[in-house]
């Protein structure tokens, strides 16, 4: 009986896709390391990233509000200014929670909406 069980051998096991991988990626050279080299500014026709950043999103004079870029950008679509939006946030007709996230306020005054986050930053600016 010892005989017939040493002489059972082990049963043939399947790779892992990790040792198929590893044998079939063993002989390759290693990959030529990647070096980005920056463009110089000073090149003709080469622009900087903030003047690319402005022209993307122009800056509207909001030295007190704090605005995300897409309130920043639905502000200068719709020709509003600092004074524009101020104006609803001092004295709203009317105050009420979003309908899409309580989290965050809605204050209206005329056909101007200005939806603002719990910490103040203005996050979208809507004409009715």
């Amino acid at each position: 009986m010892t005989q017939s069980h040493q002489s059972r051998k082990e049963p043939l096991r399947h790779p892992t896709p990790a040792e198929i991988r590893a044998a079939r990626y063993a002989n390759r050279p290693p990959a030529p390391q990647v070096v980005f080299i920056q463009p110089s500014l000073r090149q003709e026709g080469a622009e900087s990233l903030q003047s690319i950043e402005n022209r993307r999103y122009p800056k509207i004079k909001t030295e007190g509000l704090r605005m995300t870029k897409p309130a920043t950008e639905a502000a200068r679509r719709s020709n509003l200014t600092e004074s524009h939006i101020r104006a609803v946030l001092e004295s709203p007709t009317d105050v009420e929670p979003d309908r899409d996230n309580p989290d965050r306020t809605r204050f209206t005054k005329g056909s101007l909406i200005v939806v603002t986050g719990k910490d103040g930053v203005i996050i979208g600016i809507y004409k009715r």
